[in-house]
C-alpha cells in the first residue's frame, strides 16, 4: 500500500514539472499548471499588477522557480501561482510586463 502511494506521488510530481508553463503573447499571458488535471489561466497583460518568483536554492540551481502573479480581479482570483516553471520563462515574463 505504501509503495503505491509513493509511486503515485512521484508520478504526480513529474507530471506537474512537465506540464507547468508560462506563455507570453502580445496581449495575453497564459499560466498552465497541474499534474493529473491541467489548469490553464489566461490573463490580459493590462491587468497584471505584480510578478514575483520564489524557490529554494536547490531548485534555483536547477533553473526552476514558482511564479506568482497578482492581477486586478476580485480577492479570490487576484493571485495566481504556477509551481516548477523554468527560470528563463519567468525572466521573459518579467521583461514583458510594464509596471
Amino acid at each position: 500500500m505504501l509503495s503505491v502511494i509513493i509511486i503515485i506521488t512521484v508520478v504526480s510530481v513529474v507530471l506537474e514539472c512537465r506540464r507547468s508553463a508560462v506563455k507570453v503573447a502580445r496581449n495575453n499571458i497564459s499560466l498552465v499548471s497541474g499534474s493529473f488535471t491541467v489548469r490553464e489561466v489566461i490573463v490580459k497583460r493590462e491587468v497584471v499588477e505584480s510578478v514575483s518568483d520564489s524557490g529554494t536554492l536547490t531548485k534555483r540551481r536547477k533553473g526552476i522557480v514558482s511564479v506568482t502573479m497578482g492581477i486586478l480581479a476580485p480577492d479570490e482570483d487576484s493571485i495566481k501561482t504556477v509551481r516548477n516553471v523554468p527560470l528563463k520563462a519567468f525572466e521573459r515574463l518579467k521583461n514583458m510586463i510594464n509596471y
